[in-house]
């Protein structure tokens, strides 16, 4: 390794192709190298840092692009071990390759220069196989291992059970799921039954939080908070790309199924039913009938399975009352309204700003146990399956 010209730009970055067995040696040397060049150069000093492991796994290269910049960006906030993985052509030569870079960032114009590492491993052919045991080799030992998964929830694939067995939480994203509903009901049936040991999340719920926050905030008035009790109608709209796609509901699923774990709402008979593009969840509570209807609906912004709008209705002897969120023609903003017996409308525009994907996944990073409120979503979504 030529010290200079060599590390200077894999601390910046550059890949360095390396063999696979000696990884931890080039890491060891690369770090050394630097901190000699800092002191020789009178530059600031390079501190290693590193508080978690990320592990990313690609099952072909589709989507695997940007992935130097998406890492650098994650790690200007949260110091880690990005472990990278990409599984190319399963059916030719077998081959397993590695490179090493590193990422820097300085706080303070003369403070030292905060830097994390990544590695990428590349393999072919039966190689595949090999990635999870490659990976667990060169995780940074004591610390969390956050596995963000990049397809579909493979359940029955040798490498995802080893991945998810070495990591504490997986990260998935149900909107890119090729089949989301039956998806979405594999991933809900393996956290029920905690058939394995990790936190599971999605960045679909991740994107929801804004609605479930502006939901709460409706019922944080005392004069409202008793109809909660009375709500016996829900419709929930999401965009559907075409008449002729297939819908994507899994976002009106989950927050469907959010409402109900808070609300303690359970299942009655013929609980799901797909009725064309639309589904129906019949619910109950104490005897109390709850229809909630999942809308697919043409919508000029965002992608197949945003959430357009959301009702929560309540109709009975004493009168009506409706609890709304919808989008605006800003994708930035929504509009939420309060209309009743005997209630003066209440109506106000507020920011609904989801966030990127990267801006998602850097919140799950920040959380490294069980995510209570999911998972309880996530059983109704079983129970719900299930009957």
């Amino acid at each position: 390794m030529e010290p200079t010209n060599d590390v200077q730009s894999v601390i910046k970055g550059k890949p360095k192709a390396v063999n696979v067995s000696s990884i931890e040696r080039e890491l060891t040397e690369l770090w050394r190298a630097a901190a000699e060049a800092a002191e020789e150069k009178s530059q600031p000093a390079v501190m290693r840092a590193c508080a978690l492991n990320l592990l990313v796994y690609f099952p072909n290269d589709l989507g695997a692009e940007n992935v130097d910049d998406w890492i650098a960006q994650l790690m200007e906030q949260h110091p880690l071990r990005a472990i990278v993985m990409m599984a190319g052509d399963p059916s030719g030569e077998s081959s397993l390759a590695a490179w090493i870079s590193a990422h820097c960032r300085r706080p303070t114009a003369e403070g030292k220069q905060i830097c994390s590492e990544q590695i990428m491993l590349q393999a072919t052919g039966d190689a595949i196989h090999e990635l999870p045991s490659t990976a667990v080799s060169l995780l940074a030992p004591d610390l969390p291992v956050i596995l963000w998964w990049r397809g579909d929830p493979a359940f029955e694939s040798e490498i995802f059970a080893k991945l998810i067995e070495m990591s504490d939480r997986v990260l998935l994203d149900s909107y890119g799921f090729r089949n989301p509903e039956a998806e979405l009901f594999q991933v809900a049936k393996r956290v029920k039954d905690r058939s394995v040991p990790a936190a599971f999340s999605d960045l679909s719920w991740t994107r929801l939080t804004p609605w479930r926050e502006l939901t709460a905030q409706f019922f944080d008035a005392p004069n409202f908070r008793s109809s909660l009790a009375r709500i016996n109608q829900v419709i929930v709209e999401y965009k559907a790309d075409d008449p002729v796609s297939p819908p994507n509901p899994v976002a009106a699923i989950l927050i469907a199924a959010w409402l109900a774990s808070r609300l303690h709402w359970k299942p009655a008979p013929q609980a799901y039913r797909v009725m064309g593009r639309h589904r129906v969840l019949n619910l109950s509570e104490s005897g109390r009938r709850i229809i909630v209807e999942l809308r697919a609906v043409p919508s000029p912004d965002g992608v197949a399975g945003d959430l357009v709008s959301l009702k929560l209705m309540e109709e009975g002897e004493t009168g009506t009352a409706q609890f709304s969120i919808s989008k605006t023609k800003d994708p930035r903003c929504a509009e939420t309204c309060i209309t009743g017996t005997g209630i003066n409308p209440i109506q106000r525009t507020v920011r609904m700003e989801v966030g990127s994907e990267l801006a998602l996944v850097g919140k799950e990073l920040e959380i490294l146990g069980h995510d209570a409120t999911y998972e309880e979503a996530l059983e109704i979504v079983d129970w719900v399956a299930r009957l």
